[in-house]
């Protein structure tokens, strides 16, 4: 099946659950990934855990393995992948997901750049990055330590009904990085943001504009996640 960047629309009864706080949402004391945000991109989902207290953002490092000798890096073409909870349901903007994924890359590129070297081949110490998008759609303020969690549909008619005229984005995306020459897996995580707060009220107010901050903020955030894993 061909990959697809989620952009969530859905029906409206359950529209009016999530947004009064009883749908299906990871719980506070929760570590563990929502099934329903998983998208089978990465290997093992119950090994990753909450990092640095975030509960937006979690890794796996591969504790055999001397993650500081990789000083080069070959960055895969940014994928788009919708988790299977969706895939009967959704269907891409390929305009939004071209541009996405291009311009996720390029980011990374100057970004992880700054420090190291960017190769297109394998090599011995040279790590490869693959990483997908995953979700990039509304989403619903919530008063806990989530702050913010995707909802799963927005429909025409539902912000007004509820008081919501304007909601934020959250995207998350999945990624790994492996042993350019072996394959052996050094690294997995998977992380969400939010973004700025825009004029968002149903899925087709998603703009490039409202997502560029977003994969911004993880292109600059992935050198440190590098410098960290490097750290153990």
């Amino acid at each position: 099946m061909p990959h697809r960047l989620t952009l969530l629309i859905a029906l409206f009864p359950l529209a009016l659950l999530a947004l009064s706080g009883c749908a299906s949402t990871p719980d506070a004391g929760d570590k563990k990934i929502p099934e329903e945000l998983r998208s089978d991109f990465l290997r093992d989902y119950a090994r990753l855990e909450p990092v640095g207290g975030d509960l937006l953002v979690w890794r796996w490092l591969n504790p055999k393995v001397d993650f500081s000798k990789y000083d080069r890096f070959m960055i895969e073409t940014i994928d788009s992948v919708v988790p299977p909870a969706y895939r009967e349901t959704q269907s891409p903007n390929p305009k939004i997901v071209a541009a996405a994924t291009a311009y996720f890359r390029e980011a990374l590129i100057r970004e992880l750049g700054k420090r190291y070297e960017i190769v297109d081949s394998p090599g011995e110490n040279v790590g490869r990055i693959s990483i997908a998008l995953t979700s990039i759609q509304p989403s619903a303020r919530q008063l806990s330590s989530w702050q913010y969690l995707p909802i799963p549909l927005v429909v025409a008619g539902v912000s007004e009904m509820t008081g919501a005229r304007e909601r934020d984005v959250v995207a998350y995306m999945e990624g790994s990085i492996t042993d350019s020459l072996n394959g052996e897996l050094l690294m997995e995580m998977m992380k969400g943001r939010v973004g700025p707060a825009g004029r968002i009220r149903t899925i087709e107010d998603v703009t490039m504009e409202a997502i560029k901050p977003i994969l911004d903020f993880w292109s600059e955030n992935y050198l440190q996640l590098l410098e960290d894993a490097k750290r153990g």
